[in-house]
């Protein structure tokens, strides 16, 4: 899967700051990212890769769930 949109926010954000990655989830969440990666069977633990960001799916990555 690849989005222009969602790997430029990923670039941009700056995640030394917790606050920036809760927004990077409420995009993820908003764009339907986040339930499509659940759909294709991404799982707590997994290494998820945006652009050149790389994430490490979990809890923390289920924000309103």
């Amino acid at each position: 899967m690849e989005g222009v949109a969602i790997e430029r926010v990923a670039q941009m954000t700056n995640w030394d700051y917790y606050e920036s990655g809760l927004r990077f989830q409420r995009i993820l969440g908003a764009m339907g990212i986040s339930a499509v990666l659940r759909e294709q069977g991404v799982q707590d633990g997994d290494t998820v890769l945006i652009g050149e960001v790389e994430l490490v799916w979990g809890f923390e990555n289920a924000i309103g769930e």
